[in-house]
């Protein structure tokens, strides 16, 4: 029996870029999600949705390790924290979740914090900037052209600088 890491938000920015580098490591891979994420060799599919926790065990079962996002469906809720001991229950040895930049600084209470203060304890917490992607998949796409012409991003503050990461380079980290 090999090594099993649950992916939630399988079909995501970095989940369905991380799914390949684990299987490429000979990682099994247990791809979760409300929708179905590309068939692959070593990857199982299997639904998985924060507002239903019956759908927890069948994907936390004999996983080893544990990849998931800091999803808005769990701010409010108690499910993550559900979602945690029911993964520790299950045998689950390492927790990774992708929280964002700056989370670290906000108040205890914050709902994102929150999340991080939990894994903390017995796992790691990835906290990128913007994600270069953002630019070729998403709501800036308005910007590639300027970036191309002109060689620069017009973002609301001119003088805040930020580094872009590439998703795939978080799914790196991540595997």
């Amino acid at each position: 029996m090999g090594f099993t890491v649950l992916v939630t938000a399988a079909t995501g920015n970095t989940g369905r870029r991380l799914i390949p580098q684990l299987v490429d490591r000979g990682v099994d891979v247990r791809a979760a999600g409300r929708t179905r994420s590309p068939e692959r060799d070593g990857v199982q599919q299997v639904r998985f949705d924060w507002h239903d926790e019956s759908t927890f065990e069948p994907a936390l079962d004999g996983v080893d390790a544990v990849y998931t996002i800091s999803d808005p469906a769990t701010w409010f809720t108690k499910s993550f924290e559900a979602f945690l001991e029911r993964a520790a229950d299950a045998g689950s040895r390492r927790v990774v979740l992708l929280s964002s930049f700056g989370v670290d600084h906000a108040p205890a209470d914050d709902p994102m914090r929150r999340l991080e203060l939990l894994v903390l304890g017995s796992g790691t917490v990835l906290r990128p900037t913007a994600f270069m992607q953002n630019f070729s998949e998403n709501h800036w796409h308005d910007q590639v052209t300027d970036i191309r012409e002109h060689g620069r991003i017009h973002l609301p503050n001119l003088q805040a600088p930020v580094s872009y990461i590439s998703t795939v380079d978080i799914a790196a980290v991540a595997a």
